[in-house]
């Protein structure tokens, strides 16, 4: 109950960290126990502590899909990206048809430029994703992921799949329109696309920007 209390949090984090450790030390194969020192790790942003005890988590209760995870998204969080490909596969070993863990393995490949890996790990996820938030983001990174081996139509066929899926989505817009400017192409689409997400975004730097380059090889200066 400390921990749901922010303002106790906070000025009792020494206090209620020094409770949790000896409840470790008193019960250290407790799930419950590794459960709370976790959540206090993470919301202390001591997230190699965190990673840690999830680690332990899923080695002693593999089934735990939801260990697994944030197992995931924390060891992405501190780019340890072979540590996420590593327990992506693992955890696709057991939960075969699970798309976040393609998705996970995916862009860990993608983030060490192993594009040709990401891809074929992404087509494999592609075939268990069950929601437009899952399609979205694979079909976000199969972009980028073309657009790196230069298979410029295969990146415009997956941008164009997101947006059937969310038309609105600003990411998808900024980067499928800046990607157009930089070839020259569709450049009347490619405004199009990007003037939404300034509209939406009006202080977003980075959508300014690519609006700013679509309208420059326009030359609209």
């Amino acid at each position: 109950s400390l921990m749901n209390d922010k303002k106790i949090f906070e000025n009792s984090h020494k206090y209620i960290g020094d409770l949790i450790e000896d409840f470790k030390v008193g019960y250290p194969d407790n799930i419950e126990v590794r459960l709370l020192r976790i959540d206090f790790n993470i919301k202390s942003n001591n997230y190699d502590k965190a990673s840690d005890d999830l680690k332990y988590i899923v080695d002693k209760k593999p089934d735990n899909i939801n260990a697994w995870k944030q197992l995931l998204y924390i060891e992405n969080y501190m780019n340890h990206y072979d540590s996420v490909i590593y327990y992506a596969e693992a955890a696709i070993d057991i939960f075969e048809k699970e798309a976040t863990f393609y998705i996970m393995e995916g862009l860990a490949w993608l983030q060490k430029g192993e594009s040709d890996k990401a891809i074929s790990v992404l087509l494999q996820g592609d075939k268990y994703s069950t929601s437009t938030e899952e399609k979205i983001q694979i079909y976000g990174y199969l972009a980028e992921l073309y657009r790196n081996t230069g298979e410029d139509l295969l990146s415009d066929d997956y941008f164009e799949k997101a947006l059937k899926l969310d038309q609105y989505n600003v990411l998808i817009r900024n980067n499928y329109s800046y990607y157009l400017a930089l070839r020259g192409k569709a450049l009347k689409k490619a405004e199009r696309l990007s003037k939404y997400t300034i509209e939406i975004e009006p202080s977003n730097a980075t959508y300014l920007d690519t609006y700013a380059w679509i309208l420059y090889k326009m030359g609209k200066y």
